[in-house]
């Protein structure tokens, strides 16, 4: 997670922002006390590492789009760690443009005209960001066992400081960031945000360069799946 190019610190866009200010600095303490029903926008750090959190982004839709998240095709991948072959613990699909490689793993994009529920998603998300998205990785979780470790999504597909856009369906879930400097991740000062169904969090700026995140298990969740569709819009040097 080394960032070889200048950032030059701005505030984000506000389009569409639903009556949300951007915070400047946040006070990452509180991030951690706001549990699940707090908005929040704003700079996790001083190297320009954006996070926001939106509560209620699907309010109106969430039902409906979660019925229709459930029936896509998703298959569960194996992937490489530490030269080992694993079954990866969640289920995924990927839609998008281009093949999609990680952990020793290459994913074929499906076509966006067979997921009409990802493309409503979409543009509800595009509208909120003003960014534009070019692939989504959907991710089942199955039970409170299933889990993403601890990883940043910067893959050279995504180029340098990309914009991701999550949004989760179905059962709440945890999602822990680690702030990381010089090739080495803090193991203190961990943020944990409650992910709400129909929440969206968007991780911005500098935040795939200087903090890796992850999704743990959660004991007590079962019979009751989260969908997490992940966005993303890339940005070429």
């Amino acid at each position: 997670m080394v960032s070889r190019h200048k950032h030059v610190k701005r505030k984000p866009a506000c389009r569409g922002a639903r009556n949300q200010a951007f915070q400047g600095q946040l006070k990452l303490s509180r991030i951690n006390e706001s549990g699940s029903s707090q908005s929040f926008w704003g700079y996790l750090d001083r190297r320009g590492s954006v996070l926001r959190y939106l509560p209620d982004f699907a309010s109106r839709n969430a039902e409906d789009w979660l019925r229709r998240l459930r029936s896509l095709p998703y298959a569960q991948g194996r992937v490489k760690v530490f030269g080992r072959d694993y079954a990866e613990p969640r289920l995924t699909c990927y839609f998008g443009d281009k093949a999609y490689t990680y952990s020793g793993r290459t994913i074929e994009p499906l076509p966006w005209s067979r997921a009409p529920v990802l493309q409503d998603i979409r543009k509800e998300v595009e509208s909120i960001t003003g960014e534009s998205f070019n692939s989504v990785l959907c991710n089942r979780y199955r039970n409170g066992d299933d889990t993403v470790g601890w990883h940043a999504d910067n893959e050279p597909i995504y180029g340098p400081q990309p914009t991701i856009a999550s949004v989760t369906f179905g059962a709440e879930r945890d999602f822990d960031l680690k702030e990381c400097r010089k090739g080495s991740c803090r193991s203190a000062g961990r943020i944990r945000i409650r992910l709400a169904h129909g929440s969206l969090l968007v991780m911005s700026g500098a935040t795939q360069e200087c903090w890796q995140h992850s999704l743990p298990r959660r004991k007590g969740v079962q019979d009751c799946s989260a969908t997490t569709p992940s966005m993303v819009s890339p940005r070429r040097c």
